[in-house]
């Protein structure tokens, strides 16, 4: 099966990418209204849509374009998870005009899928540096 990479979604995605995010313990509790409001505040999206114009793999980044790229919600289907989709996703992130001279990628995860991530490189070593978290007014 081919797919091709959008740098946006499509209305009729809308449902599909609200499927992915139910599949998921951290963003199963989205509703679409934050959902369409977060994709309106997005730098850059990349969609992997199959040959029947299906959803099959979604990330986001917001990046200053100098220093930092952020890289939220890598999610792919399910059922075609293991054909390399993911791979496709960070391939494109990486070589991605917009990023090119970015000094940091980052992301997020938990400790069970880190040795996914750092097959593209990622690692927790930050140089000393502590992540830290304040919860906004609605949380997340």
């Amino acid at each position: 099966m081919t797919v091709e990479l959008r740098d946006h979604l499509d209305e009729k995605h809308i449902p599909e990418l609200m499927a992915l995010y139910r599949g998921t313990y951290w963003g199963n509790q989205r509703t679409e209204d934050d959902v369409r409001k977060m994709l309106a505040h997005t730098d850059l999206v990349f969609a992997l849509v199959d040959e029947r114009d299906h959803l099959v793999g979604f990330a986001r980044v917001l990046t200053d374009t100098v220093y930092k790229a952020l890289v939220f919600d890598v999610m792919v289907r399910p059922d075609r998870r293991g054909s390399g989709l993911a791979r496709t996703i960070f391939d494109s992130i990486d070589s991605h005009p917009q990023l090119a001279g970015v000094k940091h990628f980052e992301l997020y995860c938990r400790p069970d899928v880190i040795d996914m991530y750092r097959k593209w490189g990622y690692g927790t070593e930050l140089g000393g540096q502590v992540f830290m978290r304040r919860e906004g007014r609605k949380g997340d």
